[in-house]
This record gives C-alpha cells, structure tokens and sequence, in this order.
C-alpha cells in the first residue's frame, strides 16, 4: 500500500495512543509503518508536529496527550530524545507530567514490547544517540537519571542492555556503531585521554549507581579514576595503586588531590605536589622520568579547569599546554579568596585573566557565576553523617535478597535490589538521589521518617537490622522486582 493509503490509518493510531493509552493493535501499525522505507524521518516529523508537537515544545504545553505524544515521538525519532528530556526538565515546579510519562511507557511495555522491534530498535537507537550528548550537555543529566532509572521504562530496558550487553563490544571494537562511539572506543584503546567533558557522562553514571562506566568516562577525562568510584567496582584491591577496566590497567586518583581543591586545610599538601608537578612537567626527560601524560595532578587540575565554561568560552581557544601553564602559574602566585565562589571556579577565573588579560572575570557571586558546571556531588555521605543502624540495616537487606535469587540474575542482582530501595525511598522523598543517602543523617533519616508515615508504621527515622521497618521495606523490594528475580516466596513477605 502507499503512503496515501496508510496515512490515515498511522495518523488514526497515533491518536488513539495519546488519548486513550497504549494497546497493541495501534502499536503493531506503528511497528510495522517502521519497517518501510518510504516512512522516512520527515514523514514522521511532519506527522507529529501536525499532532502539536512543535507547539507543546515552543509553548511549554503539558497535557497529558502532548505528554504521551512526545513520548511516542522520541521513541520513534531517536535523534529527538534530548528535545523531549530538557522539556520535561524544564517545567521545574510539577512532576505529574513525570508521572504521565512513566504511566504511558509502562503501558507500552505491558503489551510485551519485544513484539515491537522496529520500536525497540528505535528505542535502543536513542540510548546511543544521547549518551554522547552528555559530554557537551550537562542539563541533559536530571533528565536521563530519571529516565534511565525508572525500571518500567522503555528506555531503562534499553539502557541496561547497552551497559550489561553492547558496551564492551563497542569499547573493544567487536560492535561497530557510529563514528562518535568509534571516537569514543579509539580514546579508551588509544588512552586519549584529557577532555575533561567526559566528566558530565561520568557525573550521570555515578548517579545511576553504575560505576563502571562513571570509572570509564572519569578516566578519559583525566587519566585516572577517583577512590571513592574504583572501590565499587569488582575486584577493587584497596592496596593496589590501579584497577582494571575493560581490559586496561588504569591508575587510581589519590584523593588529597581532589581535597586541595575544596578543603583548605589541604592547601599546603596541594601547594607541595603542584612544585612536584611543575618540576616534573617542565624540567623533565625521557632520560631521567617516564611519566604517562596526564597523571601528574596538575594535568588532573587542569582537566577539570577545562570543563568549565570561562575557559570554554574565552575567544581565542588555548590549548592545553597554555592551560596547564596558566594553571601552574595561578597556583603557584597563590589563589585569591572569595566565599561565594567554589575553588574550581576561582580559580578557572583566575586562569582565564591569565591567558587573557581582558578577561573580566575578577569575583563570581552567586548569581552571576561565570561556571554553569557545578563540581560532582560526593558519591556517598561524609563518616559524620552516617547512621551506622540504618547503614546496617540496609546492607542487611541486600545481602539477604541478593542470596535468593536465582544464579543466571546474580550479575546484576545487587545493583538492582539497590537501585529499587531507592526508587522505593524516592517516591517518599524525591532529595534523596543516591543509595548511600539513605542512611545518611542530615538526608536519609528524614527520609524514612517519611516512608514510616507512609506504611503506618513507628516513625522515629530508625530502620533496625530485622525490625519492621526493615522487613517492611525489602518485602516492597521483593514485590517490585518480580518473579524475575525472586520465583520462589521470601520468607516474612507472605
């Protein structure tokens, strides 16, 4: 048939699917328009603007059919996935629209969407084409961490076999996908590293608990990984100065470096490796020192001075060598105090003037920043923060699910449970965006006070190991995950 003839039933589809909800008859005609070539990217562009795609966007329009309509949209149209994220991110004051937008892909998914393969692929398409996209656009990050977590999304199943299935296939080279992931791939085997960009994709993963690929991306930014990601990875030694990643010996940051950088009582311990570095970097020979570019601290500075947008934005791009000598110079004159500003951005101030003189960049305040790019949150709660009871309790949990479940799920079984504690506990409170904050004091106690109110149970903030918080909260796991992980009854969760 031609396009003249199954317009009218594709157009017909589509809005049945925004006005009443997924149901596979609708699907299967979409799946199948997918299959022929003359219903090419323009077609469908064409077809979902005349639907007010283009209007909801331009207009900041959330209905739930223009919510439903942008979701079918950037499945369909992989390449329009970052349009519909920052849109949704955009409307800061509400969340019902989140919550439309979950509702209709878990309606999608219910009718067994792997029956759908053009949508699948089109789906899985968007992962590829937006993880890129992080490294020059880091308001995309909320957006994805949403998207990539919530485990009745279309886009979590797609995320998930990209990073437990394709991912390796690609950095190794076995799995050809595009030239920005060969780019990326040649970076990894080539030990290209040093574009401190990829520390936005680094920041997302670390979010999602995934810290492989935070490891992954946090070394091709600046060459090494942090502590606090390499020892959550399997097979950390903590004596050992380097970790293995897809198949490279990596070194470890040393965490003093990163500490120079936001405590003060660090300054001098900094002020010392920055001589070494200078010495090294400068007065240095093959004869004498081997180094390997970019491990020197001063390159790990350096890196991070780069992502900033002052630099970015200076008018006569520098390269990294100018950089890595205004930021040896800055630091050795000495960094200038200002208490509304974090030290990553005075001092990304100070080496713009460096380079340019007129550059007027003297003071950041915090409303005319001049770094759009915040510095990482850390990973976990500081050691006076933690509530040993509600850290043992949770540890108890996982540990106590992750023995019953079945072998062929074990792989990713732990990250699961966790990533589904959370899910649970953020449905409660939305602060909460990582697993270790749970037991945090100053965010998770508050936290469980308010599943507690939830479950009608003692609120007190307090989950002891076996207690009825406790239980109460790994049965709700239990039920969320499924049969998939747990086919057989768990005890106390009858």
């Amino acid at each position: 048939m031609s396009i003249k003839q199954l317009f009218p039933e594709i157009k017909n589809a589509i809005k049945v699917l925004i006005r009443r909800g997924a149901d596979k008859d609708n699907l299967q005609i979409i799946n199948d328009a997918l299959s022929d070539p003359e219903f090419d990217n323009y077609f469908w562009e064409n077809l979902f603007d005349s639907q007010g795609a283009k209007d909801a966007i331009e207009q900041k329009f959330y209905s739930t059919e223009m919510i439903r309509l942008l979701t079918l949209r950037s499945t369909i149209l992989p390449e329009t996935l970052g349009e519909f994220i920052l849109w949704l991110t955009d409307r800061k004051k509400q969340s019902d629209h989140f919550q439309i937008a979950e509702q209709f892909q878990s309606q999608i998914l219910a009718e067994d969407v792997v029956k759908y393969s053009n949508l699948c692929t089109k789906n899985y398409q968007g992962v590829q084409i937006i993880i890129p996209q992080v490294k020059d656009n880091v308001a995309l990050i909320d957006g994805l961490v949403w998207l990539f977590s919530f485990k009745n999304g279309l886009w979590h199943h797609s995320y998930r076999y990209l990073s437990q299935t394709n991912f390796e296939k690609i950095i190794t080279g076995e799995l050809i996908v595009d030239d920005i992931w060969t780019g990326i791939s040649d970076d990894f085997n080539n030990e290209n590293v040093g574009d401190a960009s990829y520390l936005n994709i680094s920041q997302l993963f670390e979010k999602i608990n995934n810290y492989k690929l935070a490891s992954f991306f946090y070394y091709l930014a600046v060459g090494s990984v942090p502590e606090r990601l390499s020892e959550k990875l399997t097979g950390y030694k903590p004596n050992n100065d380097w970790i293995i990643i897809y198949g490279h010996k990596i070194k470890k940051e040393s965490d003093f470096i990163k500490c120079g950088l936001t405590h003060p009582e660090a300054s001098f311990l900094l002020f010392m490796t920055i001589l070494i570095s200078v010495f090294v970097t400068r007065f240095s020979s093959d004869r004498w020192f081997k180094t390997k570019a970019y491990n020197s601290s001063l390159e790990i500075i350096t890196s991070q001075v780069m992502g900033q947008e002052i630099i970015k934005n200076l008018k006569e791009k520098p390269d990294r060598k100018k950089i890595n000598q205004a930021v040896a110079t800055v630091l050795m004159e000495g960094l200038k105090e200002n208490p509304h500003a974090t030290p990553i951005q005075q001092l990304s101030c100070q080496v713009a003037k460096e380079i340019d003189s007129n550059n007027k960049c003297v003071t950041i305040s915090p409303a005319t920043s001049t770094s759009q790019q915040s510095p990482l949150a850390p990973v976990s709660p500081l050691a006076n923060d933690i509530d040993t009871t509600n850290k043992t309790a949770l540890g108890q949990i996982v540990s106590q699910l992750k023995e019953m479940i079945p072998p062929e799920s074990q792989r990713s079984g732990e990250q699961a449970i966790k990533e589904t504690i959370l899910e649970i506990i953020r449905e409660k409170d939305s602060n909460i965006t990582n697993f270790d904050y749970i037991y945090s004091i100053s965010q998770g106690k508050e936290a469980i006070k308010k599943y507690q109110t939830s479950k009608k149970l003692n609120v007190n903030g307090v989950m002891s190991p076996g207690g009825q918080t406790a239980t109460r909260l790994k049965c709700d796991a239990v039920q969320k995950l499924g049969s998939q992980y747990f086919p057989d009854s768990v005890s106390d969760c009858n």
